[in-house]
C-alpha cells in the first residue's frame, strides 16, 4: 500500500512548489549554529495540544524518540533544532489526508553565499567533495534559490532558529521499534526522520514556478558534468556530490505527485510511505544531509 507522505513547505496541495515562501522573520528563537568543538546538535522537540489530547499512541511517541536519538548521534553540528510535533495536526492545523507533513519558513539565499558556507562546514570528504563541486560562477543562471530558515542559520546568513513543524496522520497504525516490521504498519521512526530533515532544508524545488531551486537542485544531474534544474519530470535526474560521476539515489521523476527532492525507492527519503517495511535512514541518505553542512 502506498500513501502520499507529505506536504512541501506547508503550502497548495501534495507536492505542491513553495509558491510563497514565508521570509525570515520575527520567529528566531533559539541560537545561531557554530562550528565550535566539541559538537552538540539537538533537537529541541515540543508539541501541539494533539500530542497529549488524542493522544499520540505509544508506537509513534516512541518512533519519534527514536529518530531524534538516530540524527542527534548521526550529525555533529552544534546546532539546536526547533520542532513541535503533532498527531493528526501540523502547526496545531489538522492535517489533509497525508501520512505526514512538515512546515517551516523559508528564504531566499544568493548561490554564492550558499557556496561559500558550505565550503566553510564542510568537514567531511563528502561534505568537502559536495562544496567543491559548487563552481564559483553560478551555474543556476541567477535562479532564485531558497533554503528553511533554520538552513539558513546553519548557513550563517540568518542569526537564530526558526520553528518547524512535523505532523504524522492518524488513522493508521505503526510499528515500534523501526527494525521489527509488522503487515499493514507504517514505518514511524523514518516517517520523522523524513520530515525533520525537510525543516532542515532537504528538499528541492526542481525549476518550479519563476524557475526557483530548493538545496539539493543544486547537486541533481542527468549525466556525469551535466547538472538538471528540473523540471521535476525531466529524468534521468540524480543526486550526487561530485559533479554527477557518482549517483547516490534518483530523485523523483515519474510525475508530479511525489516531492522533486524524494526518492522513488524504499528507504526514508523515499516520496511515498510503503506498510510492512522499514525505511532504511540509509549512508545515501545521510551523506546527502552531510553535504548540507550537518557533519555527519
Amino acid at each position: 500500500m502506498l500513501t502520499r507522505r507529505k506536504l512541501i513547505g506547508g503550502l497548495g496541495l501534495v507536492g505542491a512548489w513553495p509558491l510563497i515562501p514565508k521570509v525570515a522573520s520575527a520567529l528566531f528563537t533559539a541560537s545561531k549554529a557554530s562550528t565550535s568543538t566539541p559538537s552538540n546538535f539537538k533537537i529541541n522537540a515540543t508539541y501541539d495540544t494533539s500530542w497529549t489530547s488524542v493522544p499520540a499512541p505509544p508506537n509513534v511517541v516512541n518512533s519519534l524518540a527514536a529518530a531524534i536519538a538516530i540524527l542527534e548521534g548521526t550529525f555533529n553540528l552544534n546546532f539546536t533544532l526547533n520542532i513541535q510535533f503533532g498527531y493528526g495536526t501540523r502547526n496545531n492545523q489538522p492535517m489533509t489526508s497525508r501520512l505526514s507533513q512538515s512546515l517551516y519558513d523559508q528564504t531566499t539565499i544568493p548561490y554564492s553565499t550558499f557556496r561559500s558556507a558550505l565550503m566553510v562546514l564542510a568537514t567531511t570528504t563528502n561534505s568537502t567533495t559536495a562544496a567543491n563541486s559548487l563552481p564559483a560562477s553560478d551555474p543556476t543562471g541567477g535562479a532564485t534559490i531558497y533554503t528553511s530558515v533554520q538552513h539558513a542559520v546553519v548557513l550563517g546568513y540568518a542569526t537564530g532558529s526558526a520553528q518547524g513543524y512535523v505532523g504524522i496522520a492518524t488513522g493508521n497504525t505503526y510499528f515500534y521499534p523501526y527494525t521489527a516490521p509488522v503487515a499493514g504498519q507504517y514505518d514511524a521512526t523514518d516517517i520523522f526522520i523524513h520530515e525533520i530533515t525537510e525543516t532542515m532544508g532537504r528538499y528541492g524545488i526542481a525549476g518550479g514556478p519563476g524557475g526557483a531551486l530548493g538545496p539539493l537542485d543544486l547537486f541533481a544531474y542527468s549525466a556525469s558534468g551535466i547538472r538538471n534544474f528540473g523540471p521535476e519530470t525531466a529524468a534521468p535526474r540524480y543526486f550526487s556530490v561530485n559533479n554527477g560521476e557518482t549517483k547516490i539515489n534518483d530523485f523523483w521523476t515519474a510525475d508530479t505527485s511525489g516531492d522533486p527532492g524524494d526518492w522513488p525507492g524504499a528507504d526514508s527519503f523515499m516520496a511515498f510511505g510503503t506498510t510492512g517495511l522499514t525505511e532504511t535512514f540509509s549512508t545515501g541518505d545521510i551523506n546527502v544531509v552531510d553535504a548540507l553542512g550537518y557533519r555527519a
